[in-house]
């Protein structure tokens, strides 16, 4: 007994150990992060708490998933029963994956450390830390859990979780999307601790008299897995596949129906009734979010209205691209264990990553980051077949010599794009760096931005934060922002053209208009016309991007922000994304600012030629 609980505390610290490692590692991760992979890392989670936390209605920017409601127009009963079907068309968001940047906020405005660059970034350094390192920890769990009891008899094991944790680590979207503060990321972190908590249960022999903690372990894993649905309601084709995966371990009828109910079914409405409780907190009324998300993308298959992609993209671009060098060691191992030559535990995975790539294959919108959450699993798997690949004997030459391939082809197909796509390529904050920087703040009462830019290019209250002390109070400074609206009330309905739509088709008709230059009559018959109630004033900045400024070579809207709204462009141009890369003639001149960007890749640069789209500031 002594000899057991001594293995027991130097397994406890050596995990300590590795989770400590784990959050470094992802932290410093965080820090790097430069860029903006998609809006709703900014828009769907530092906003929103933004405006919980500072408890303003002007310094507020909640987007239409937050404020989707049911109105008269709406009077299609779905169901019959009124408040699932107000549920139905009510917000499409939970309040849940935004409670940690929330109470982060919180903390951080009631000890007034509320910083620029902590209300900012903070976020993201708390999210390595709670969402992204378990969801590391929990694949080296699994794996080392999976080796010690269902592939004990063998020597390749000793290393198996090893090589699934650095899979993991190295992986380049994790590095990119996990650590971002997503929906997708925690749906991530709570099907990772799930399947921990699952782990004897799921993988260990079938012992219908298990004890009392394992059942409640289970019980609490699928409480998660509730949360996770309130989040996303696609987590069910993770979920579902795994608690009948645990019935059909079942001996009888009667105990797979037994543990169906206590177990995954009672436990996993208890986790959808407190993640209700949670919005009914804040958003003041009894919404289902879950239930608006599923009328809006399946039912009206609005979600086609942010694009589309066919019924097989995900198998042939989806998965691959996101997986890259884990893609060849997971069919493998795939392939493998459906041909029953390893370990079951293994076909339990890749089933739960087959349903849930089946499932979000059926929506037409789809995005890399929705499969985000199966990443892990894929580790785990590519983790197996790297250990068999490598041989029994880990410590031979061949074996260290093989070993040392694996690491090489990781961090050069890994490292590389995430270094340009997480330091070079669209750098949405820059421009509100500057705005916040700018010494002439200090002295105003209020400030002014209007972004003409693409729908949501950049993050906007959560990043431009500045506090500032009047008669001896400190407060955060209020700040009107304006941004051009591209919501589904203006895509989908053909009567009417969304602001960006307006604005990227002729920009300066549009700056016209929206600041009262053209006070001629409107004559156009669509929803395109704006009245005096809907002009703007003139603001402190204006942030455009260059080829909207420069539109056909022309200088038209570069005159109309100078001359008419007597707005000066800053010197500083902001390189926003990358547009073009071709290769560099022996002749070119040399292009010192892009030399000064990409200064860690000297030969790239003397070898190809990087054209960049920029953001260009007005200044009053």
């Amino acid at each position: 007994m002594r000899g057991e609980s001594t293995t027991r505390k130097q397994t406890s610290i050596h995990d300590f150990g590795v989770f400590f490692f784990i959050c470094v590692y992802r932290v410093l991760n965080a820090l790097f992060i430069e860029t903006q992979f998609d809006p709703d890392e900014y828009w769907q989670c530092l906003e929103p708490a933004y405006c919980l936390a500072i408890e303003s209605e002007t310094n507020c920017a909640y987007t239409w998933e937050w404020t989707r409601r049911r109105n008269d127009n709406d009077n299609i009963d779905i169901t019959g029963i009124d408040w699932i079907d107000d549920a139905m068309y009510g917000p499409v968001r939970s309040f849940v994956p935004i409670l940690p940047t929330y109470f982060l906020y919180k903390v951080l405005l009631h000890f007034t450390i509320d910083t620029t660059w902590a209300i900012s970034r903070a976020p993201l350094i708390l999210n390595a830390v709670v969402v992204s390192a378990p969801v590391d920890f929990g694949v080296f769990y699994v794996s080392r859990y999976i080796g010690d009891v269902a592939i004990k008899k063998e020597s390749s094991r000793q290393n198996f979780h090893y090589w699934a944790l650095f899979a993991s680590l190295t992986n380049w979207f994790n590095g990119y999307a996990l650590v971002r503060t997503y929906s997708n990321s925690l749906e991530a972190s709570l099907l990772s601790i799930g399947i921990c908590l699952l782990c004897k249960e799921l993988f260990d022999d079938i012992n219908e008299k298990e004890d009392f903690q394992v059942r409640r372990l289970a019980q609490l894993a699928f409480i998660l897995g509730g949360l996770s649905v309130v989040i996303r309601f696609t987590a069910l084709a993770s979920w579902v596949p795994i608690g009948l995966a645990l019935c059909w371990r079942r001996k009888s009828s009667c105990s797979k129906l037994y543990y169906l109910w206590n177990v995954c079914v009672i436990p996993a409405i208890i986790g959808i009734i407190i993640g209700c409780i949670i919005d009914r907190h804040f958003y003041g009324f009894w919404a289902i979010p879950f239930l608006g998300s599923f009328h809006f993308n399946v039912l009206l298959d609005n979600g086609s209205l942010y694009g589309t992609h066919p019924f097989y993209w995900y198998i042939l671009e989806g998965l691959p691209a996101i997986a890259g060098v884990l893609t060849p060691f997971y069919i493998v191992q795939s392939i493998q264990c459906w041909k029953g030559q390893d370990n079951k535990a293994f076909r339990t995975l890749s089933a739960v990553i087959v349903s849930y790539i089946v499932l979000h294959s059926i929506s037409g919108h789809k995005e890399f980051r929705f499969i985000l959450p199966i990443l892990s699993f894929i580790s785990i798997l590519a983790g197996r077949c790297i250990s068999k690949f490598l041989g029994e004997d880990s410590l031979s030459l061949q074996s260290r010599r093989k070993g040392g391939l694996v690491v090489a082809a990781f961090l050069l197909l890994n490292y590389p794009h995430l270094a340009f796509l997480a330091r070079i390529h669209q750098r949405t904050n820059q421009v509100n760096r500057y705005i916040t920087s700018h010494s002439s703040l200090i002295n105003k009462k209020d400030l002014s931005v209007h972004y003409l830019m693409g729908c949501h290019s950049t993050p906007v209250y959560s990043h431009l934060h500045v506090r500032r002390e009047i008669d001896g109070k400190s407060s955060p400074m209020p700040i009107d922002v304006w941004y051009l609206d591209c919501s589904p009330r203006c895509r989908k309905d053909p009567r009417l053209t969304c602001e960006s739509d307006h604005f990227s088709s002729d920009p300066s008709e549009f700056i016209r208009k929206r600041y009262g230059l053209d006070k001629g009559e409107c004559t156009n018959s669509d929803a395109v016309c704006i009245d005096d109630e809907m002009t703007k004033s003139i603001p402190d900045f204006i942030a455009i991007f260059e080829e909207d400024l420069y539109r056909d070579g022309s200088k038209e809207v570069q005159d109309l922000l100078r001359n008419d709204l007597g707005l000066e462009k800053i010197s500083t141009k902001f390189r926003y994304a990358v547009k073009r890369v071709s290769l560099k003639k022996l002749s070119s001149t040399k292009d010192d600012s892009l030399e000064a960007l990409i200064i860690p890749f000297p030969v790239i640069h003397r070898v190809l030629i990087i054209e960049f789209e920029h953001i260009v500031l007005f200044a009053r």
